[in-house]
Formats: C-alpha cells, sequence, structure tokens
C-alpha cells in the first residue's frame, strides 16, 4: 500500500510541475506543427495542430500547401506584387451559422464596420473581405507574424505555423486578444500546439480513452479566443502521457521464468495456478532514441474458456493494469501465451486435439483485377479573372486511351479542339475529364471551374453638392452588378462603408450624408451572382475626391 500511495503522489506531483515550468514537448527531428484556424468566427479550427515532417527547402508556402492537400481541403491564392505568394481563401463548405466572440465584435463595432453574412466570394471557400471589408487569411510562425508572403518565409524543425482568419485590423482581433484576459492567464498556444500535435500522430495514445477524451476537451479550449490558462484543466493528462508514457512493442517472458507452460490437476481452479508474476518488453523511449528493457509489474493472466473440469490444453494471456501505468501496450503488440493443460482425473494427459476434418469448399473463379485508365491533370481547380484567353489543362493520359473533356457551362468556359480550356464569360462551372481505354476501368476528374469579373478601372468622382459625391464607372456587361466601397481612411481601416449596386447596366451612383469638407477615399468591383453567393471580381484602384461644404 506504501508503494502505491507513493506512486500516486509522484504522478500527482508532476502534473502540478507542468504548470510551474514551461512544457517539455517531445518532437521529432525536422518536424514542424501547423493549424489552420477560424476562432473569430466561433468554429474552432479547419485543421486541428499537426505535426509535418519538412523537406529541404521548405517554406511556410510548401508547407501549407501539403497538409491542405492531406486534408482534401484546397486554396485559392495569388501573386500579390507587395507580398509575392498571397492566400485569398481555404476550402470550408458547410460553414454554418458563425458566431463571432463579443471582444471580436466590439472591435468591428469601434471601427464603424458592420458584419454582412451574405458578402460570401465563393460559398465553398472561406475567403479574404468574407464578413467584413477587412478580413482575411494571416500567418504567424512562433507568435511573430511576417511582413513578407509565405512562399519568402523558411521553416524550421520545431516552428509553430498558425493560419488565423482575421475579421479586423489587418490582425489586430489576433494580436490583440481579449482584452478581459490577464497576461497571467493567457494561453501559449505554441508550446500548447507542439503536445497536441504529438498526441494526435501518436495512434497508441489516442487509442487511449482517457487520453482521447483529453485532447477532446482541450481542442475545443484552444479553439475558443476567449480561453484561459484556467479553463485547460485536461492538459496536464496530455502533457504527462507525452513525457511519461511509453509505447511498449513486442513483449517476452522475464528472463528466469522462462517457463511458458504449466501443467495442473483435474479440477485446479485458475486461481490456483502459478503464473508469472511479471513480463519483458522492449520501450520504444520519448527522451531516447534507444530501445530499453522494462519489466511490467501487476499482471493478471485469463483465459475465457478455462474448464477445469475439462481435461485439455488452454491458451492463456496477460491483461495489463494500463490505466495505472505508464506504459501503454501498442495495438500491434505481440503478446506471450502461458499454455495450461488440465489432466485427466487419473492424472494422465489428456487426448491430443484431433482438426475437424473440413471439407475443401469449391473455388469460386475471381474476376480479374482491373486497374484504372492513367490520368492526371495539371490544373487541379481553375479560379482566374476573366479575359479572353484559352487555359492549357495540361492532361496526361495512359498511352493509347482514349480522352474525351466537357465543361458543364460553355456560357463559362468551352473546350477547343486542343482539349483546352476557353474562357467565355464569368460564372462557375466544372470542367469533367474522362479517360477510356479496352481491358481498364475509366478514371474521370472533376476540375471546379470560377471565372472572376475583370478589375475595374478605377472610379471618375465628383462632389457639387453639398455632403454628396457622384460615383461613376465602366460598364461591365458580364457582371451582375458592382459594389462601392468608401472610407475617409486611405487604407480602409476604419469608417469604411459599402454600396452595392444590384444591375450591370447601371454605371453611375451618387453617395449622400456625407461629412462636410473632408476627403473620401473610393474604390469599386464587380460582381457575379453565383449559385450559392456571389464571384468578386478584383478592386479598382484607389481615387479620392473632397466633399463640398
Amino acid at each position: 500500500m506504501k508503494k502505491w500511495k507513493s506512486y500516486f503522489l509522484a504522478v500527482i506531483a508532476a502534473i502540478c510541475m507542468l504548470w510551474i515550468f514551461p512544457e517539455h514537448t517531445p518532437a521529432a527531428t525536422n518536424e514542424a506543427v501547423i493549424s489552420v484556424e477560424k476562432g473569430t468566427l466561433g468554429q474552432g479550427y479547419i485543421i486541428e495542430p499537426t505535426a509535418v515532417t519538412l523537406q529541404s527547402g521548405d517554406t511556410v508556402k510548401t508547407v501549407t500547401e501539403r497538409v491542405l492537400e492531406a486534408n482534401s481541403r484546397s486554396a485559392l491564392t495569388t501573386m500579390n506584387s507587395t507580398y509575392g505568394y498571397y492566400l485569398q481563401g481555404i476550402s470550408d463548405p458547410n460553414r454554418g451559422a458563425i458566431s463571432i466572440p463579443a471582444f471580436v465584435q466590439q472591435m468591428i463595432t469601434a471601427k464603424n464596420l458592420s458584419v454582412n453574412v451574405e458578402d460570401i466570394k465563393n460559398a465553398q471557400y472561406l475567403n479574404e473581405f468574407d464578413y467584413t471589408p477587412q478580413s482575411g487569411w494571416m500567418y504567424c510562425v512562433n507568435n511573430v507574424y511576417p511582413e513578407v508572403g509565405a512562399a519568402s518565409t523558411k521553416v524550421s524543425s520545431g516552428d509553430v505555423i498558425r493560419w488565423q482568419f482575421t475579421l479586423v485590423g489587418q490582425g489586430q482581433d489576433l494580436k490583440e486578444g481579449d482584452p478581459s484576459i490577464s497576461a497571467s492567464e493567457k494561453l501559449n498556444r505554441d508550446n500548447l500546439y507542439k503536445t497536441m500535435a504529438y498526441i494526435h500522430k501518436t495512434s497508441e495514445l489516442m487509442n487511449r480513452s482517457d487520453i482521447r477524451a483529453a485532447y477532446v476537451s482541450c481542442i475545443n479550449v484552444l479553439g475558443n479566443l476567449t480561453s484561459k490558462k484556467s479553463d485547460l484543466t485536461d492538459y496536464g493528462t496530455l502533457n504527462l502521457a507525452a513525457q511519461n508514457i511509453g509505447i511498449i512493442s513486442p513483449v517476452d517472458f522475464v528472463v528466469g521464468e522462462s517457463n511458458t507452460s504449466a501443467k495442473v490437476s483435474y479440477g485446479t481452479p485458475a486461481s490456483d495456478i502459478t503464473f508469472p508474476t511479471s513480463l519483458i518488453g522492449q520501450k520504444n523511449t520519448i527522451s531516447d532514441t534507444g530501445i530499453n528493457t522494462i519489466n511490467i509489474w501487476n499482471v493478471t493472466w485469463q483465459c475465457a474458456d478455462y474448464n477445469p473440469q475439462k481435461p485439455g490444453f488452454y491458451d492463456f494471456k496477460p491483461i495489463f493494469q494500463l490505466n495505472e501505468a505508464k506504459y501503454i501496450l501498442k495495438t500491434n503488440a505481440s503478446l506471450p501465451t502461458y499454455k495450461v493443460t488440465v489432466l485427466k482425473e487419473n492424472g494422465e494427459e489428456p487426448d491430443p486435439v484431433v482438426p475437424d476434418r473440413v471439407d475443401p469448399k469449391p473455388v469460386t473463379p475471381q474476376e480479374p483485377t482491373v486497374s484504372n485508365v492513367n490520368l492526371s491533370v495539371g490544373r487541379k481547380t481553375v479560379n482566374v479573372a476573366y479575359a479572353k484567353k484559352t487555359l492549357n489543362l495540361n492532361i496526361k493520359a495512359e498511352k493509347g486511351a482514349s480522352v474525351s473533356v466537357k465543361s458543364a457551362n460553355k456560357k463559362v468556359v468551352s473546350i477547343d479542339k486542343k482539349k483546352r480550356a476557353v474562357i467565355c464569360g464569368t460564372g462557375k462551372t466544372e470542367i469533367t475529364v474522362t479517360a477510356s481505354l479496352k481491358g481498364k476501368k475509366t478514371t474521370v476528374l472533376k476540375i471546379p471551374v470560377s471565372i472572376t469579373p475583370i478589375r475595374q478601372s478605377a472610379p471618375a468622382l465628383k462632389s457639387s453638392k453639398s455632403r454628396q459625391m457622384t460615383v461613376s464607372w465602366k460598364k461591365d456587361t458580364r457582371a451582375t452588378g458592382y459594389q462601392i466601397m468608401y472610407s475617409t481612411d486611405k487604407k480602409f481601416r476604419k469608417n469604411v462603408k459599402t454600396v452595392n449596386i444590384k444591375k450591370y447596366k447601371t454605371t453611375r451612383c451618387t453617395v449622400k450624408k456625407l461629412a462636410r469638407n473632408k476627403r473620401y477615399y473610393v474604390r469599386l468591383r464587380s460582381y457575379k451572382k453565383v449559385s450559392g453567393g456571389k464571384l468578386y471580381g478584383s478592386w479598382s484602384s484607389m481615387k479620392n475626391v473632397k466633399i463640398k461644404k
């Protein structure tokens, strides 16, 4: 009893120490951790903290693309003249209702912004300018927000990369956080994420119910921007597991108890059989790459069909008290077997087991395995602004295969004789590529297409009446309508308002109730109505006008 009390107090002390000293998480060399978060919408994660094995020359861009693909996600990207590689959106269909944290909503209100749940550029993606005029994707590495594009930021072993969706102030909501949380209660997610990623990738840990439950609890807390340290009540379980729980692989009998079998008299209950009291195994330690030999105590042996009144041969398997030990058994570990022979009443050996005769089953001829036709396309998606141009899909098919390419909406994209995509108009559609070959299964690939309106020229502005300005622009016959954005801030960070024009034939708009003698900055863009939302073109360059008194 004293030994058990000592062990119990040691475990409690270890858990308490986790909160006194910085967490030390077992991380494999040449690995980074990445997450994709939408906490500003009250929806936690698109991708939970995930461990990624690094490759030579990796940047935030290449790591992000690999993780998105591994999680069946895609990204909308552009090359920006200022930042280079720019992430516009990440696929996030069926998002559902959002729940913006109160402190983020207060920041939005303080900047005279409004939340527009209808302002969704593409319903399949979480995009820049969704919900507010200042929203978009930002990334940080080790809690530092680089001022360069993701393709210019190298990734090193141990880095923690976080993609986060901001709603206001170019990351003000992310960098400042909830002002009601004291500095001592703020979460340092970098250290926490390393533990979460390690636990998540280790199936032997996640298969243990107590650890899995603690993981789910911690993920729910970490995905909430208003969480505090005191909310993370289950983290001690995970950190202790990550540091101190070894994973046992093959198991065998301990030296000195090498007997693997026993013979017992007729009628001997299982409780009277002498079993080995310990085992020997291989522990893959977390802090040491070597393999250490360990003893596992408190082993019990069980055989479900053991019958002391039935002479025969019985196999007993070891049972571990895993939840009270520092070790867990790998799911595919080989277990030793202790063979017990129950003798007959006269002490003779039981009759040998004669396997029942089994008539061979008739062999059913199987269909030969048929493989699919090899087919690939260079463009997994098409997402470009309208222009009279032809796009090569870079189709590669198996030699001899017949390839057909079709567009679901030829008014958006048609297919020419060379199987290239010809842009015909704005909107969304899908290209289907089919490859057929005799003796093989037909392969079909789908390419989603989004053709956004062209970028508008800068608008013409005029203020000829008090507190009014007139905005005029070029007609876009391939658009449904237009969106005008104006502000007294040339960076459109505060006092931002929008006007939606519902008809493409309209090319002039008068904006009223403006501040006298103030300078207003204006830009606009075209949009095309599609199923599930709107496709927006890029913003025009900015123009400004001083409002008449």
